[in-house]
């Protein structure tokens, strides 16, 4: 975590130099609703990347999304939630960011299954035909992520039955997570007032 602070400071640093990144940090700064604003905008961007990214290759989203972190920043995927978890902790976050940011982590989540069910899974619908659109494989994630299961579209192979299956725990506890962390905050905010 040390390592990934330590190349984001001198990446912002870096940037400071640029009159209009210096502008817009200020910007962002100066009011909680700014900073809100930024975070919403900023992760549609992420999302629309996913779509944009998928129709030309679904690894262009997976480099973005697990191997840049990864590899430039030295953390883990699960880095971006462990911060989450420690800012709730400290108060340092506001409910109406932290609530935004699940939202959207959430969103990439399904959209990196997604991904992988394009390249790695095979999907199939009712009548055995493939699936290989992006909103089909964007679908069937989200339904997976959300343990729903409506059965319109199924794993047909063994690589997308495991997928489908490592995405479900993954969202059933990231579900669990958020009702967690939002029982919390809203029983810290009853007890202040």
């Amino acid at each position: 975590m040390v390592n990934f602070q330590s190349r984001l400071k001198r990446l912002i640093t870096w940037l400071l130099r640029f009159s209009v990144i210096t502008s817009f940090l200020k910007w962002i700064g100066r009011d909680e609703k700014n900073k809100d604003r930024f975070l919403f905008w900023f992760n549609i961007f992420n999302v629309g990347l996913f779509f944009l990214t998928a129709l030309i290759s679904p690894w262009i989203f997976i480099i973005w999304a697990l191997l840049f972190p990864m590899l430039v920043l030295g953390v883990s995927p699960v880095a971006p939630l462990v911060n989450l978890i420690q800012m709730v902790q400290s108060r340092s976050i506001g409910f109406a960011t932290f609530t935004i940011t699940v939202f959207f982590m959430m969103l990439q989540w399904i959209s990196l299954f997604a991904c992988f069910y394009m390249l790695f899974g095979v999907v199939h619908d009712g009548n055995r035909t493939v699936v290989t659109g992006v909103w089909d494989n964007f679908y069937f994630s989200a339904v997976t992520f959300t343990t729903l299961g409506y059965g319109n579209l199924v794993p047909a192979n063994t690589v997308a039955e495991i997928l489908a299956v490592v995405e479900a725990i993954v969202g059933f506890g990231a579900f669990a997570l958020l009702i967690g962390i939002s029982s919390g905050v809203a029983i810290d905010r009853g007890s202040k007032s």
